[in-house]
């Protein structure tokens, strides 16, 4: 079965060949299902580990999204689902516009301090959301994939499979 890339092993979701195995990704998930929770970051980090086209350090590229004070809940939920089609070039950009950004708010905090605090405060509370979305997402899988396994399970006790040739 495919390790966690969080711990060092292969990416989520491939084979011992390093091939994308969709039987082995949806061992991994329903593994991890009951590991989640909004207290911390593991399914973002979970999610973000399959980068087959690029490398980089995914502990510090999601601090900078979840610290990241001009995206909404699903901006940065589109980051998260687009990482593993992305180019070098893209993380690379991406980390650059984040520090950046970072960089620019630290700057504005001796004016706007009140406004930037009660704005740290919203987006703390949306990368929670964020966390739970995912964690949604998982569980309404898993729900699905048990209910079409019942669902095959039934019509083969019923001797209703379809048949390939027809």
């Amino acid at each position: 079965m495919a390790e966690d890339t969080t711990q060092g092993g292969q990416a989520a979701g491939t084979g011992d060949d390093g091939v994308f195995d969709p039987v082995a990704a949806e061992a991994f998930f329903k593994d991890l299902i009951g590991r989640y929770n909004t207290d911390d970051n593991q399914i973002i980090l979970d999610l973000v580990s399959f980068h087959p086209l690029t490398q980089f350090e995914e502990k510090d590229f999601v601090d900078l999204l979840e610290h990241s004070l001009s995206l909404s809940v699903s901006e940065k939920k589109r980051v998260v689902d687009a990482v593993p089609t992305l180019s070098q070039y893209q993380i690379d950009e991406l980390k650059k516009v984040f520090t950046e950004e970072r960089e620019e708010f630290r700057k504005l905090m001796p004016k706007e301090a009140e406004t930037i605090k009660k704005l740290v405060t919203d987006k703390r509370a949306e990368w929670k959301q964020l966390k739970q979305i995912y964690i949604d997402e998982l569980k309404n899988r898993q729900k699905s994939n048990e209910d079409q396994n019942k669902i095959d399970d039934l019509k083969k006790s019923l001797g209703l499979e379809e048949d390939a040739a027809t």
